[in-house]
């Protein structure tokens, strides 16, 4: 499988590592963990101005949107009906479960060097399926808590 992720970017880095560790992120399907994985995760909302639909990042001052003059009392109206996706940050972990049911993981007290190559979709990124040996070249994994008990 080729390394999509061996290519630097316009900045430097290469993509989907930790730029300070260097660490590739680790990619995991929701469906591999154990059934009470999707109970840690919250939602994440992108608010965004119920008249115009201006992405907002913050509630804004005194609750009119900087781009129509929309004003009106901040109430779940300046929220999306679905969230953008579902996150995890607690244990050392920070965890995005995405809109194809696969957890990236971008932080984690623990590593691996057994993984695969992901597609190009997801350049550099460890799919954590017990792929191939890839020493000193880690990826952030789950801890053994987070998979069903054989």
């Amino acid at each position: 499988m080729v390394d999509y992720g061996r290519f630097p970017m316009a900045n430097g880095s290469l993509p989907n590592r930790n730029p300070e560790t260097g660490i590739r992120y680790g990619i995991v399907s929701l469906n591999d963990l154990n059934e009470y994985t999707l109970d840690c995760f919250e939602p994440v909302y992108s608010l965004s101005c119920p008249a115009c639909g201006n992405e907002i990042g913050e509630i804004p001052e005194n609750c009119t949107c900087e781009h129509c003059d929309y004003n009106a009392e901040w109430d779940d109206e300046w929220y999306p009906d679905d969230p953008d996706c579902w996150e995890y940050d607690g244990e050392g972990y920070y965890l995005i479960l995405d809109e194809s049911n696969d957890i990236w993981v971008f932080k984690s007290p623990h590593t691996t060097t057994q993984w695969s190559h992901c597609s190009p979709c997801a350049p550099g990124a460890a799919y954590l399926d017990d792929g191939e040996e890839h020493e000193n070249d880690p990826a952030y994994c789950l801890g053994p808590e987070w998979y069903d008990e054989s």
